[in-house]
């Protein structure tokens, strides 16, 4: 009857007595792998150790301080919208401000689901040039490489443009929710004061700004990153590109050089989009065509206005302008991810991750098994 309690009891005994045998020594760490080595990963991919890449600080700095200065200009479109629209006079009842249409935005879409976004909703059209007024304070933050002439110049205009780039933003917002129906414009009053005084200097900062954007483009080495062919042939366009798009900025166009560099840059487009081939392998072949491609339209259209353009007929090129050069930075990074990371010697590797080395290993022990203090009582 209590037969099996008692075969029971006797395996308990013999799995506490096999527990309590001296376990074996644990096996050997693996030895340290090198920072140059490689792993093999899902579907026999190769994973390398090691840091990546860097863009270097010229190109960086470069790019942020384009994207600041082009981008900005989508400003100087708000500007003139805000003071047509109120003619010299306060905001009321009778004349609320614009704060500008811009070509290739599309309204917020409409989402019931989501109460919190309802006031922004009413904003119909976002303002496009919000993203590139804060690289203006990235590249205020770069200190490499020194650029004291420069470096001066986006302080100060980084200081001008956010001040005006937020109450811009606080003024859309403002009248999008119909605040003013609840404060009779109290709020609406004071940022208008400060955009009276501030928008009119708009002009005078970023004609500041260029002079030592192209005084600095001049005189700095380009970066010690190593391009293909597609990055050296997108290289050139850009720039070419970028004196295409001064050109819209002078009192008078001329013609003839925009028709000449057009023409120029759409061949530039042609010859990158080839360097892909069928695998496309080439970043820059990719995605900076489809960049040149709109700035040439852009350029196209703009070319047929006579005179000095308006702020937003020139909007669509320097806006254009702006996205070609974050495309090319993209492509950039995207080159450098795919040539993998850096070699480093096995010295300096071992002293950015000491927690390679052998000595450093920590064995985990083992858990021991308790022993049973007293059996189970048979029912």
């Amino acid at each position: 009857m209590h037969r099996p309690v008692v075969v029971i009891w006797a395996s308990m005994i013999a799995t506490v007595l096999v527990g309590c045998r001296e376990d074996p020594p644990p096996p050997p760490p693996p030895p340290p792998a090198s920072a140059s080595s490689a792993k093999t990963g899902p579907k026999g991919a190769q994973t390398a150790r090691g840091p990546m890449p860097r863009i270097s600080p010229e190109r960086m700095k470069r790019y942020r301080v384009d994207a600041c200065y082009f981008g900005s200009m989508g400003v100087a479109v708000s500007r003139d919208a805000y003071l047509e629209s109120l003619g010299g006079a306060e905001p009321s009842a009778n004349k609320l401000p614009a704060f500008g249409d811009f070509p290739d935005v599309k309204p917020v879409p409409d989402n019931p689901k989501i109460k919190r976004r309802a006031p922004m909703i009413a904003a119909g059209r976002q303002l496009p040039f919000v993203r590139h007024v804060r690289a203006c304070g990235i590249a205020k933050s770069l200190k490499q490489p020194p650029a004291e002439e420069l470096d001066a110049a986006i302080r100060e205009f980084d200081t001008y443009i956010s001040k005006l780039n937020k109450a811009l933003l606080d003024g859309k917002r403002y009248y999008a929710r119909k605040t003013y129906e609840k404060d009779e414009f109290k709020r609406g009053k004071a940022n208008h004061a400060t955009l009276a005084a501030e928008l009119p200097k708009l002009d005078d900062q970023l004609t500041k700004l260029g002079a030592a954007v192209d005084k600095w483009i001049a005189e700095a080495a380009p970066g010690d990153d190593k391009l293909d062919d597609a990055g050296k042939a997108a290289e050139a366009a850009v720039a070419d590109a970028r004196a295409l798009t001064m050109l819209f900025l002078a009192d008078e166009v001329d013609k003839a050089k925009v028709e000449e560099g057009i023409a120029a840059i759409d061949k530039q487009r042609e010859a990158l989009a080839a360097m892909g081939g069928d695998a496309k392998q080439a970043a820059h072949a990719r995605v900076v065509p489809p960049k040149l491609k709109k700035f040439v339209d852009a350029a196209t259209e703009a070319a047929k206005v006579s005179g000095k353009l308006t702020a937003l007929q020139r909007y669509p090129v320097t806006a254009a302008m702006a996205e070609l050069v974050e495309g090319n930075q993209r492509s950039l990074a995207q080159m450098l991810r795919k040539r993998g990371p850096a070699r480093l010697d096995t010295d300096r590797a071992r002293r950015l991750i000491p927690r390679l080395r052998p000595e450093t290993a920590r064995v985990q022990p083992r858990p021991t098994v308790k022993p049973v203090t007293e059996p189970p009582k048979p029912e």
